[in-house]
């Protein structure tokens, strides 16, 4: 075993040689190639810098915005807040305490927290705060008679009012339509000015998130939060990049990040991208060169604790999936037929995404994989993707009980997270929660009402 474990290793040594020679030599007709497309296409190469900022920075923040959305449209959490007549404050926050620990915990954020409109009570992960006040609470009376489902909120954290926080405020409504209060997940603004500052620096740019009406929501500069952006530039609300180019011949680029309701701001000098681009390409070859020495240097020490790693992750898994809100959660983007992770049981295994084809193959095989026979028409019917924007037309969640194979009874859930201009669904969360426990508790009170 000891030999044969020798030679993999040998042969791994021989194969990670072979790639790093390819890759220096690689890099080194890259560097030619790319200096002299820099000369003649300063303005492409902005357009292609913007793209991947926007593609940084869109994901930090849509991923609490997609959290809060769930939240929003948890049926569970829709009938409890109907019946906070009947519970004590007591009993009502240590429930709201639990559950938004629970998120908070779950998907790493600063913070979670709810708003009853009914009583106008807030919670927060570390417990009831007040009673809001309408007159005080402007971001509340600001989130409720916004016309869309969420807002972006950036200011003082209520509890910490030493730190800058990004809020989701996120209208939770019944099936009705009805106003049951408003919830979300925070953010530290630190979080979004790390992730603007690294492409800052790689790329000699400035970046900025402005608001519609020309506030600076997120900068480097924290002194710069809620001032007036002060170029005078070409904003356009759809999804295309707006170049401007200055008179200094500084080039600054604009897109609308719909999601959000923002726009990303990027300003260049034209005569500094060169040079930036000299230094990604060095730093990338440099650390490439360093990685490899140390993979090929310690790599038995390097398997012996990822194996531990795993483990240890797997047993703290284990635990946290005990407290989560659904045995697996993914991200259906309809407009381009795509499906992605957000959160899976892995003890439990039940919805599982391969890879290889779109969304709905996806979708098709991880069904007929988990689900009994008897249940798998109806199941199928209810997961078709072609049919279900018309489905969840007037709807923001539709739910499905099903018996899987191995785990009993289950109910599966469609969330809303996006809509396109027209209505029709562009984003909405799978979700599948176990519940053979409900369902045998149920059958028992039937039994002994009988």
């Amino acid at each position: 075993m000891k030999k044969f474990s020798s030679q993999q290793i040998s042969m791994t040594k021989i194969v990670l040689a072979v790639i790093a020679l390819a890759s220096v030599l690689s890099i080194s007709i890259s560097c030619f190639i790319l200096n002299e497309v820099i000369k003649e296409h300063d303005e492409e190469l902005i357009r292609v810098i913007a793209s991947d900022v926007y593609d940084d920075v869109r994901n930090e923040i849509l991923k609490p915005v997609m959290v809060s959305q769930s939240m929003a449209n948890d049926l569970f959490l829709h009938e409890h807040l109907k019946m906070e007549d009947s519970i004590s404050l007591e009993d009502e926050t240590t429930f709201m305490t639990n559950y938004l620990t629970t998120i908070k915990n779950r998907f790493g954020y600063e913070s979670a927290f709810l708003i009853s409109d009914k009583t106008k009570n807030y919670w927060r992960e570390s417990g009831y705060i007040k009673k809001i006040d309408l007159n005080d609470d402007i971001w509340y009376k600001d989130a409720v008679e916004k016309s869309s489902s969420y807002v972006l909120d950036v200011g003082e954290d209520e509890v910490d009012n030493t730190k800058l926080g990004i809020f989701v405020d996120t209208k939770i409504r019944d099936v009705d339509g009805n106003l049951l209060g408003i919830c979300g997940v925070g953010l530290s603004v630190e979080r979004v000015q790390r992730i603007i500052s690294t492409n800052e620096k790689a790329y000699n740019i400035k970046i900025d998130l402005v608001s519609k009406s020309g506030l600076i929501q997120v900068d480097t500069d924290s002194e710069n939060i809620e001032r007036v952006y002060l170029e005078n530039l070409n904003y356009k609300q759809n999804d295309q990049f707006v170049l401007n180019k200055l008179a200094d011949d500084s080039f600054v680029i604009t897109k609308y990040m719909s999601n959000l309701d923002w726009y990303l701001v990027i300003k260049r000098d034209s005569q500094d991208m060169q040079s930036a681009y000299a230094n990604v390409i060095f730093y990338f070859s440099i650390s490439f060169l360093i990685g490899l020495i140390i993979l090929l240097a310690f790599i038995q020490l390097t398997l012996k604790k990822d194996r531990q790693r795993v483990e240890e992750e797997a047993r703290r898994h284990g635990i946290a999936s005990q407290a989560a809100l659904y045995i697996s959660m993914h991200l259906i983007d309809l407009t381009h037929n795509s499906i992605f992770e957000l959160s899976r049981d892995p003890e439990t295994n039940l919805f599982i995404v391969e890879e290889g084809a779109g969304a709905d193959d996806k979708i098709i095989s991880g069904v007929e994989r988990m689900t009994a026979q008897d249940s798998l028409t109806e199941l199928l019917e209810f997961t078709d993707l072609k049919t279900l924007s018309e489905r969840m037309k007037y709807k923001n969640a539709i739910t499905h009980e099903f018996l899987s194979i191995n785990h009993g009874w289950c109910k599966a859930y469609f969330m809303l997270v996006d809509r396109n201009l027209d209505g029709a669904v562009h984003q909405a969360v799978f979700a599948i929660e176990m519940i053979d426990d409900e369902k045998r508790r149920e059958k028992h009170l039937l039994y002994l009402s009988e």
